[in-house]
């Protein structure tokens, strides 16, 4: 990922490239998909599972530009369908699953286009939201910790001008420093069992297609 963007930004630099109007407010609507896994860690790694889930939301911020560079501020906000992935562990008596919750971003992006076509770069602020559900199939009783993790993001993108003021935007993205931890934690129920003290580390990337409307 990071070498496919390096690559990206040095093709941006070597020659000219003939720039429309991009400057101003914008907006949209987004939808994607996320691809990674998060893995439980306590005295010893329990297991991962995976955070594959579809998004929808929006897209909003403010493009300056010289020339043929564009550059600004950008908020993107997604919600997840709730899907995810189950860990069985193999003692056959606990499982984890993973649902993503929400996906928002504050980045600030950059890029060099044509009439067309614009390549861009971008890097943030994530914030994301995964709830981690716990069963103890021996009771059985269920216990959800609610994930809630700031990390950084970074993100390749290509936006394709459909008619004057609307444009297509394909972007990939890559997440960095998701973790999150709980304490012992007790499960619900007359029967004392805990889920013990532990560290969940995530493995993050999504794809999102956005259509844009500059004002």
């Amino acid at each position: 990922m990071r070498r496919l963007m390096m690559a990206t930004i040095l093709a941006l630099l070597a020659g000219p490239l003939a720039a429309q109007e991009w400057r101003g407010f914008f907006g949209g609507v987004t939808s994607g998909a996320t691809v990674g896994e998060g893995t439980h860690v306590a005295t010893v790694t329990y297991g991962a599972a995976s955070t594959d889930a579809t998004g929808y939301g929006i897209v909003a911020g403010y493009a300056m530009q010289a020339g043929a560079w564009t550059w600004g501020p950008e908020l993107q906000v997604q919600f997840g369908d709730g899907l995810g992935g189950t860990f069985n562990h193999a003692s056959g008596t606990s499982d984890m699953t993973l649902s993503t919750q929400s996906v928002t971003t504050l980045s600030v992006r950059a890029g060099r286009g044509s009439d067309k076509l614009i390549i861009s770069g971008s890097l943030g602020l994530a914030l994301v939201d995964v709830d981690a559900t716990f069963t103890n199939l021996s009771t059985p009783n269920a216990l959800t910790i609610n994930d809630n993790m700031t990390g950084v993001v970074l993100g390749l993108a290509v936006d394709y001008v459909l008619e004057t003021g609307w444009r297509l935007r394909g972007e990939l993205r890559h997440f960095e420093g998701l973790e999150a931890s709980n304490p012992n934690t007790p499960y619900p129920g007359l029967i004392p069992v805990a889920l013990s003290a532990a560290t969940r580390t995530y493995d993050w990337q999504d794809v999102t297609v956005s259509l844009i409307r500059t004002f």
